[in-house]
């Protein structure tokens, strides 16, 4: 039997079925391509800020060793974005000790503690820096704080007490380099690193040995 024109139609029913599911995926398509489109464009733009920041933080990490490893012809610029280097790397490695000591089940207070502790350490370290190079008769070309400032860049890895000790020698030899190479006479330097890192040493040191005497004292008892 030979089909007709109309025959070969799909029924009206079917035509309407057709249509009503087609209209809904073609939306559904053109959606989901806009979604891809902007999902790229947005990974796209956070690749190219992410890849400045890190050239900029690269940037800055290069003008602070230059300032660390010459810091006598260092430029002003070089020691002040050294100097906020230094910051941001002490207040870093303060969390990142705080994350360690939570990570291996220390309590929020120790933390909280540790956090406290290292930064009125660190402020009266400044302090005693300032107060001793207050009579100093040699000229300086920077504030005292700026060498201080970039000193704090070993902090950065202070992640257990053992570290932390390590940190802060380093930070004193930092520092006295750097108050030399700004224009402070050695002697001066010598003596206020001296009395700013010497004595948190010993103040250390004697609660070490207090809290060690203790200790053998309440074992033996």
């Amino acid at each position: 039997m030979r089909m007709t024109p109309d025959d070969r139609r799909p029924p009206s029913v079917l035509r309407e079925v057709i249509l009503a599911l087609g209209m809904p995926l073609h939306s559904f398509f053109t959606s989901w391509r806009r979604l891809l489109t902007t999902v790229f464009s947005a990974l796209t733009r956070s690749g190219s800020a992410a890849r400045g920041a890190a050239m900029r933080w690269a940037g800055q990490w290069r003008l602070a060793l230059r300032a660390l490893r010459d810091p006598a012809t260092a430029s002003e610029t070089e020691h002040r974005r050294a100097a906020a280097l230094g910051l941001r790397a002490f207040a870093a490695g303060l969390l990142a000790a705080g994350g360690v000591s939570l990570a291996a089940g220390g309590p929020w207070r120790a933390v909280l503690a540790l956090v406290v502790i290292e930064s009125l350490w660190a402020v009266a370290r400044w302090i005693i820096i300032a107060a001793s190079l207050r009579g100093s008769r040699t000229a300086a070309r920077t504030p005292s704080g700026i060498p201080f400032a970039a000193g704090l860049i070993p902090y950065a890895l202070a992640l257990d007490p053992a570290l932390r000790v390590a940190a802060l020698l380093a930070s004193w030899w930092l520092t006295v380099r750097g108050l030399r190479a700004t224009g402070r006479s050695r002697r001066d330097a010598r003596f206020a690193g001296a009395w700013a890192f010497g004595g948190q040493l010993g103040v250390a040191a004697l609660g070490w040995l207090v809290r060690g005497g203790l200790a053998l004292v309440l074992g033996s008892g």
